[in-house]
C-alpha cells in the first residue's frame, strides 16, 4: 500500500473511532491504534502502522464507499447514460421508430453517407473518452447495486450487444428479474484502432439504436429493475483484461488439442503447426475431431473453405496479413475470451451467463466440458439453460410495456411455476439438455394457452347464449342488437324483456350473471397467460 493512501486510510479510521461511529472489540487493535504515530513530514509512519490497524482501516474505508456508492440511485446512472445516446443517436432512433425500420438497416444505409461517417469519426475520440469518464464515475455505482440484488440475474455475454432483431429482456425477463447488458460503445471503441472508420460507424449505430430500445425497461420504475446497463470491462480495466485474455489463451489451446488430438505447448506452437500444414485441405485432414472446427452456425460447405472464408474476413476486418494458422487461434481465442468474459462478469455481479448467439453458445458448452475434464469449475446454473430456451423465435414479440405491466402485477412468480413446471433438475449445458428444456418450456407455455383458449371459448359461448339464455332467438326478435346487450349496461327494460321471454331469470339474476361474466372476461386478459396469448398466440398456432 501507498504512503498516502495508508495515511489517509488511517487518518479516516482514527475519525470514525473518535466520533464513536467505529467500534473496536479485539483489545489487540485497539493498543495497535493507539501506537501508530506521525513521521517527521506529517504523515502517518508506515512502520508504526500494524497488520490488524491496516486491515480495520481498510474495511472501514470499504464500508463506508460503499454506502456512498449506495446513495446514488441506479436509476439515475442509467437515465444519464440514455441521455448519452439519445444526444448522439436519438434522431435516427425516432426515425427508426416512425418508419418501422430495423438497426441493422438504418446502420447500413448510414454508413454509406461519407458526410455523416467523417463528422463521427471526427469525434469519436472525444466520443470514447467521455463515455470511458462516465463509467469511471458511475461504473462502481452499478457494480454495488447489482450486488445487493438477491434477484435472479442473468447477464448477456458473446456478443457486443444482443440481436437487433428482438427484445431479448422480454422473453428472458419472464423467468429472470434483471437482465444486465453490457454497453455496447464501450466495448466497440477499444476496437476502434482495427477497424475501418466506416466500420466503427456502422457498429456504433447499430449497437447504439439496438441499447435505445432498451430504455423504457431499464428506466421503469421497479425493483429489481428488468434491465440494467452495465460497463464493459474489458479494455478500460486492464487487470480484468488481462485476466480474460490469459483465460481465454489457455482455453483456445484445450480446445485446438481437442481438435488435433496432440498438446499444444502455447499459441506459438499451435500457430507454426498448422501454418506448417500448408493448406486448408492438409490442416483439416489433420484434425482428430473436425466437428469441434467452428466458425459460424450459419455456415455451410467444407471446413477447408470455411477456413478460407474466415482467414480472408479476418484480414479485411484487421487488415493484417494472416496465416492460416494465425486466423484458427484468432478463432479459437477470440470465442474463448468471450465465453470467459461471460463467465466472469457473471460471478462479479452474482448472476448466470445469457447467450443468445448459437456459435458463443457452443463455446462455452465447450468451456464447461474442458473445465469439467480438468476438475475446475462447476455445472452451470438452471438458470442459464432456462434462459437459453427463453431465447426461443416463439416467445419473441411481447412489447415492453406487457412485461412492465406484468412486473407490477406481481406475475414474476406464477410466471416462474409455468416456464419451470416439470424441469427438476439440470446437469448441464450439453445439447441434449438444452434441448430437453428448451422442449419443456414450450410446452409448458403451449399448455397454459390451450387452457386459456379453452376458457376464452367457452366464455364466448357463455356471452352468446348469456348463461342459458338463448339471447340470440331474442335478439333477432326483438331487433336489439347483441353487442348492446353485453357491451353496455343492461337496462332494467331489457333484462325485463329477456326473462320475460325467457322465463326463468329474474333481471336482477341476469344482471348478477352479466357482471360475473364480464369480470371474468377481465381477469382473464389481464392475467400472466393472457397477456402473453394475446401477443404470441399465433405463434403457437392459435387464431
Amino acid at each position: 500500500m501507498e504512503p498516502d493512501d495508508l495515511h489517509e486510510m488511517v487518518t479516516f479510521l482514527k475519525q470514525e473511532f473518535e466520533a464513536g461511529r467505529v467500534k473496536i472489540s479485539s483489545r489487540r487493535t485497539l493498543e495497535a491504534l493507539l501506537r501508530v504515530r506521525l513521521g517527521p513530514n506529517g504523515r502517518i509512519d508506515p512502520s508504526t502502522v500494524d497488520t490488524s490497524v491496516r486491515a480495520l482501516a481498510r474495511a472501514v474505508m470499504g464500508i463506508v464507499i460503499h454506502r456512498t456508492l449506495r446513495e446514488v440511485p441506479l436509476r439515475q446512472v442509467q437515465s444519464e447514460y440514455f441521455e448519452i445516446l439519445e444526444d448522439n443517436f436519438g434522431r435516427l432512433f425516432s426515425e427508426a421508430r416512425r418508419y418501422k425500420v430495423s438497426a441493422q438497416r438504418i446502420s447500413e444505409d448510414a454508413s454509406e453517407r461519407p458526410s455523416l461517417v467523417s463528422a463521427f469519426c471526427a469525434d469519436v475520440d472525444e466520443f470514447a473518452a467521455g463515455l470511458e469518464e462516465f463509467w469511471n464515475a458511475y461504473g462502481p455505482v452499478v457494480a454495488v447495486h447489482l450486488n445487493d440484488l438477491t434477484s435472479l440475474k442473468s447477464v448477456f455475454g458473446g456478443d457486443i450487444f444482443p440481436s437487433y432483431t428482438s427484445n431479448i429482456a422480454c422473453s428472458v425477463g419472464l423467468y429472470m428479474d434483471t437482465i444486465v447488458l453490457p454497453d455496447p460503445l464501450s466495448r466497440l471503441f477499444t476496437m476502434r484502432a482495427a477497424l475501418s472508420p466506416k466500420e466503427v460507424f456502422r457498429l456504433a449505430v447499430k449497437h447504439a439504436l439496438n441499447a435505445l430500445g432498451y430504455r423504457e425497461l431499464a428506466l421503469a420504475e421497479l425493483n429489481p429493475p428488468i434491465v440494467v446497463i452495465a460497463p464493459d470491462r474489458f479494455g478500460p480495466d486492464k487487470g480484468y483484461t488481462l485476466t480474460v485474455k490469459t483465460a481465454g489463451e489457455a482455453d483456445a489451446l484445450t480446445h485446438a488439442s481437442s481438435i488435433f488430438g496432440r498438446t499444444f505447448n502455447d499459441a506459438a506452437d499451435l500457430i507454426e503447426f498448422a501454418t506448417r500444414s500448408g493448406n486448408p485441405d492438409q490442416i483439416v485432414r489433420l484434425m482428430a475431431d473436425p466437428s469441434r472446427l467452428l466458425f459460424d452456425t450459419d455456415w455451410s460447405g467444407p471446413l477447408p473453405d470455411q477456413l478460407s472464408r474466415f482467414l480472408a474476413e479476418s484480414q479485411a476486418t484487421s487488415r493484417l496479413a494472416l496465416t492460416y494458422g494465425e486466423a484458427l487461434y484468432m478463432s479459437f481465442g477470440g470465442r474463448m475470451m468471450m465465453a470467459n468474459d461471460t463467465l466472469l462478469r457473471s460471478a462479479w455481479c452474482r448472476g448466470s451467463p445469457l447467450i443468445d448467439a448459437p456459435t458463443s453458445w457452443k463455446y462455452l458448452q465447450w468451456k464447461y466440458e474442458y473445465d469439467a475434464a480438468a476438475g475446475q469449475g462447476s455445472k452451470p446454473a438452471p438458470e442459464t439453460i432456462i434462459s437459453k430456451a427463453l431465447g426461443s423465435s416463439l416467445l419473441s414479440g411481447l412489447p415492453s410495456e406487457t412485461i412492465i405491466e406484468l412486473r407490477r402485477n406481481g406475475a414474476t412468480a406464477e410466471l416462474r411455476e409455468l416456464i419451470g413446471k416439470g424441469i427438476d433438475e439440470i446437469n448441464s449445458a450439453s445439447d441434449a439438455e438444452a434441448t430437453f428444456v428448451a422442449d419443456e418450456v414450450i410446452a409448458n407455455i403451449d399448455e397454459a394457452f390451450s387452457n386459456h383458449d379453452e376458457t376464452l371459448r367457452d366464455l364466448t359461448s357463455s356471452k352468446r347464449k348469456f348463461y342459458g339464455l338463448d339471447v340470440g332467438r331474442y335478439v333477432v326478435s326483438g331487433g336489439l342488437g347483441l353487442a348492446s346487450l353485453l357491451t353496455k349496461s343492461p337496462t332494467l327494460g331489457v333484462l325485463t324483456f329477456l326473462s320475460q321471454l325467457g322465463g326463468t331469470l329474474a333481471p336482477d339474476e341476469l344482471a348478477r350473471r352479466y357482471r360475473e361474466m364480464r369480470s371474468k372476461s377481465e381477469s382473464l386478459q389481464r392475467s400472466p397467460v393472457g397477456m402473453m396469448f394475446h401477443h404470441l398466440k399465433g405463434k403457437f398456432g392459435f387464431s
